[in-house]
């Protein structure tokens, strides 16, 4: 039940219908309660390998794991939907990012394995104690996981948790916490993304790009600066968009944005995108509208060598990106920013937004920056 609830949640995100995701919001808890009572969150498995398992077992053997394993994987994709409705909304997650409750998931070959004898065969290929992905935690902090190899679906659900400990600290970025979290994402990287040479289904390389929007931007205050919440709260929000886009923070989130794209656009135009891939193009499009709407870069006397000097960020610098040439390729190889109607990068974004995928959400988000850009409403005036 709870698995089908998923799927139906799935469709209901992802239509773009503001009923459908009503709905969602509404339910997504009881969804979890489901989950709650049946333990899913709570799952322990001993490790399995195949020298205890007899050869006339190995089949119950795999169907059990495999029953065990499907929970497992059913309440990690609820822990990632919690973070995208918490992104969605602008709200907090319902599920409390925590290394003592994470769940561990098998490597894909054992999962997608057809039949018994061939999910023995990668279990003596692969040790599962030590491939399982998995973390210790040396106190209660999200930020103290060790990082050990994991594979992609239990990577895709670490980077959400993080998403999700950010929206739960929207309020108090410190200084302090920020770059806690910077150091974390950027040994991920290093440690798992940075030399990744196959598929990249779930945009992971995206995904951890757009955790460093989260964390250096109010999204909310930039959505009311753009007139989510009517003029007077937009012109309350103004003066801090101003400050944001013309700052440091301002370029670095432009940087990770214009990463996004470059990542993206290298998605098969067949292939069905993940479920965070709108929601991240709509994300950079809205940095990118504000960074050249509202940015100025003699803010306050600001010359340009200053704000060059400020573009050494260490997420990028330890992963080997060169920020300050991204953002002068971004910027239309120019040393300054463009204006709104001369950013290919904004376009490219939009366009980007607009073609991949086939979900509604994807035209709604889209249509939502005709209106910005062109100032075209959504409806035909008589």
């Amino acid at each position: 039940m709870t698995q089908a609830a998923l799927i139906g949640q799935t469709f209901g995100m992802l239509s773009g219908n503001p009923r459908h995701l009503a709905i969602v919001q509404t339910f997504h808890g009881t969804i979890i309660a489901w989950a709650r009572r049946q333990k899913m969150f709570d799952q322990t498995t001993a490790p399995i390998h195949s020298t205890g398992i007899a050869e006339t077992e190995v089949e119950s053997a795999w169907r059990r794991w495999v029953h065990s394993e499907e929970k497992k994987r059913v309440a990690v994709g609820l822990r990632i939907h919690d973070a995208e409705l918490a992104e969605l909304f602008m709200a907090e997650p319902f599920l409390r990012s925590s290394a003592n409750t994470r769940l561990t998931v098998a490597h894909n070959d054992a999962w997608t394995a057809p039949t018994a004898k061939s999910w023995a065969r990668v279990l003596r290929e692969r040790d599962l104690t030590d491939s399982t992905y998995g973390t210790t935690s040396t106190d209660s902090s999200v930020m103290s996981s060790i990082i050990a190899v994991s594979p992609s679906f239990a990577l895709y659900s670490l980077l959400e948790e993080k998403a999700s400990y950010i929206m739960e600290h929207t309020q108090v970025h410190s200084p302090e916490t920020q770059q806690q979290i910077t150091q974390f994402l950027t040994s991920v990287y290093n440690e798992h993304l940075r030399h990744q040479t196959d598929s990249d289904p779930f945009s992971l390389k995206a995904l951890w790009h757009s955790l460093f929007m989260s964390l250096y931007c109010d999204m909310n205050k930039i959505e009311c600066a753009v007139g989510r919440e009517g003029f007077e709260e937009a012109q309350n929000q103004a003066e801090y968009a101003t400050i944001w886009a013309s700052s440091a923070a301002g370029h670095r989130c432009a940087i990770h944005a214009a990463l996004i794209l470059k990542h993206l656009q290298r998605i098969p135009i067949g292939e069905e995108p993940a479920i965070h891939v709108p929601r991240l193009l709509y994300r950079a499009s809205l940095i990118w509208y504000a960074y050249t709407r509202f940015g100025r870069d003699d803010y306050h006397g600001r010359q340009e060598s200053s704000i060059s000097a400020e573009l050494e960020f260490p997420e990028l610098t330890k992963a080997g990106i060169d920020g300050r040439r991204v953002l002068f390729a971004a910027n239309g190889f120019k040393r300054t920013r463009p204006t709104t109607s001369e950013s290919s990068t904004l376009f490219h974004l939009i366009d980007l937004l607009t073609r991949l995928g086939h979900w509604g959400i994807s035209q709604k988000m889209a249509s939502l920056f005709s209106v910005l850009i062109h100032d075209r409403p959504h409806y035909s005036e008589s």
